[in-house]
C-alpha cells in the first residue's frame, strides 16, 4: 500500500463506554470479578485517550484453563476496504468504533480469556486504581498493562496470517495483515509507512507470534518492552501505550489523536527480581461467513481469535 489507511482526523479524544459479562462456570475467578471490570475500564481508557471517535463496547470475560496465560480478540471484523484485488477488513473493536454500527448485534464485541490460575497467581491488581502512583507488586504482573495489550489485539494488532510466514490465503486480509511480509531470512516485517517512519524502518515482529512485537535476540531487541511484545511480560512493572504502537494504528486505518505519536520506543524496564513470564498464545482469526450490514456495504465476520502472546512476565 502506498499510504496509511486513513481519513481526516478530528481534535476530540474517543469516549468509550462498556459492560462486561462473565463466563466462569466453575466460578474460580469469582473473587476477581470487580478488580478485573475496573481495570478491563482503565485499559479501555488508556487507549481511549489517544483515539477519536466513541463506541459502547460489550467485554466478555471468559475464566477458563484452555489457555496457558490471558487472550484478547475482537470477535467479529468489518469489511474496510478493496486494495489490490484483497478485501481488507478491520477488527471489530476498530470498525465500530468508525463507523458506529454494531456489526454483531446483542453478541458481545471482545472477548478477553483468563487462565483461572494465572489470574490467582500472577495478576496484580491495582489496590488504587484512579491513580498509577502505587508500585506494582515486584512478584506480580500488572493487570492493567495485560488488559491493554489484549486490548491492542481486539482494536488492530490481528489477522490471517500465518505465525511463522505472516502467509494467508489469497482474495482476503486484515488491516494488519496488508503490511506485513518477511525479509530474505525470514524475519516477519510491518512496513506501515508512518510506522518506518517514526521507528526508522520496517517494525520487527516477534519470531513465531505474528501480531507481536520485538525479540529477545536479533530484529527488534529494542521492543521486547513494548506493550504489544511479543516475548514476555515482566513482573513490578507498568507497560505504557507507545507512539510506535499509535502509529501502526494509524496505518491501519484507525483515528489516532494528533500529538499522540511522540514517544515512539517503550521506556526501558527496571530489574525484575523474578524471572518474566512468557507472552500468551496467539491464535489467527478464522473466516466465519459473509455479513450483510445496513448501509455500510459487507461485513466479513470473523471469530478475530487475538490471543496475542500476552505476556505474562
Amino acid at each position: 500500500m502506498a499510504g496509511a489507511l486513513g481519513w481526516a482526523q478530528q481534535a476530540q479524544a474517543a469516549e468509550f463506554s462498556y459492560s462486561i459479562t462473565f463466563d466462569d462456570p466453575l466460578g474460580l475467578g469469582a473473587t476477581y470479578y470487580n478488580d478485573i471490570h475496573s481495570h478491563i475500564g482503565l485499559a479501555l481508557d488508556q487507549w481511549a485517550v489517544h483515539l477519536v471517535g466513541s463506541a459502547d463496547y460489550n467485554v466478555h470475560v471468559l475464566i477458563d484453563d484452555s489457555v496457558e496465560r490471558a487472550t484478547g480478540r475482537s470477535l467479529t471484523s468489518g469489511f474496510f476496504l478493496n486494495f489490490g484485488g484483497y478485501d481488507v477488513y478491520e477488527q471489530g473493536m476498530a470498525y465500530k468504533l468508525r463507523t458506529g454500527i454494531d456489526s454483531n448485534g446483542s453478541l458481545p464485541d471482545i472477548e478477553i480469556v483468563l487462565n483461572p490460575y494465572y489470574l490467582a497467581d500472577e495478576l496484580w491488581f491495582d489496590p488504587t486504581p484512579a491513580d498509577t502512583l502505587e508500585a506494582v507488586d515486584p512478584n506480580r504482573i500488572d493487570a492493567t498493562s495485560v488488559f491493554v495489550h489484549e486490548i491492542g489485539h481486539a482494536l488492530g494488532f490481528n489477522g490471517w496470517g500465518d505465525a511463522l510466514t505472516g502467509e494467508h490465503a489469497p482474495g482476503y486480509a486484515s488491516t494488519w495483515d496488508v503490511w506485513v511480509r518477511p525479509d530474505e531470512e525470514g524475519h516477519l516485517y510491518f512496513h506501515g509507512p508512518l510506522a518506518m517512519s517514526v521507528y526508522g524502518g520496517p517494525v520487527p515482529i516477534t519470531n513465531g507470534a505474528n501480531f507481536h512485537l520485538g525479540n529477545a535476540a536479533g530484529p527488534g531487541v529494542d521492543l521486547i518492552n513494548d506493550v504489544m511484545g511479543g516475548v514476555y511480560f515482566a513482573r513490578g512493572h507498568r507497560y505504557e501505550i507507545t507512539g510506535l504502537d499509535l502509529a501502526m494504528l494509524k496505518d491501519m486505518g484507525i483515528a489516532v489523536q494528533p500529538g499522540s505519536i511522540v514517544d515512539v520506543r517503550p521506556l526501558p524496564m527496571p530489574p525484575s527480581p523474578t524471572a518474566p513470564v512468557p507472552e500468551p498464545e496467539t491464535v489467527a482469526l478464522t473466516l466465519a461467513g459473509l455479513l450483510a450490514v445496513a448501509a455500510a456495504g459487507r461485513l466479513r465476520a470473523g471469530a478475530a481469535r487475538s490471543q496475542g502472546a500476552c505476556a505474562q512476565a
